[in-house]
């Protein structure tokens, strides 16, 4: 899955044969960034956010379409307990699956 942030970026990936388009960070964009990419790349693009994705962005971005979304560094942090994360995991988790 390549990561991309401008439409041609994204364009290249497509042509290239990608199925699925990494939006990377989407956090520097946000919402915003990816219904103006919406707006150009082909109606099928499946979307996913990554880089910056909290449970506060869930149903938004679900709303916008996108295909799947990608968690990391907001979710893991140094010092995090295995059972902190798995709580962590579990409510978010929960929070898509309501969404969804």
């Amino acid at each position: 899955m390549p990561d991309c942030y401008t439409p041609t970026k994204c364009f290249t990936a497509l042509n290239a044969g990608a199925d699925l388009l990494k939006i990377f960070p989407f956090n520097a964009g946000g919402i915003s960034l990816l219904k103006s990419l919406s707006t150009v790349l082909p109606a099928a693009t499946k979307i996913c956010p990554t880089g910056g994705v909290t449970a506060e962005h869930i149903a938004e971005l679900f709303a916008a379409g996108v295909f799947a979304i990608g968690i990391g560094a907001v979710h893991y942090q140094p010092g995090k307990t295995m059972q902190q994360l798995s709580a962590d995991a579990a409510e978010f988790v929960k929070l898509v699956t309501a969404v969804g």
